[in-house]
């Protein structure tokens, strides 16, 4: 059993930034309500 890890599972630094913009924005939204 290899331990490399799989650059496929590994989440890129533009979708963890895009996601954490979106739940910022959703808890903006919830603010405003």
């Amino acid at each position: 059993m290899t331990t490399e890890p799989d650059p496929k599972a590994l989440p890129l630094p533009a979708d963890i930034a895009k996601l954490s913009f979106e739940d910022a924005m959703t808890e903006l939204e919830k603010l405003v309500r």
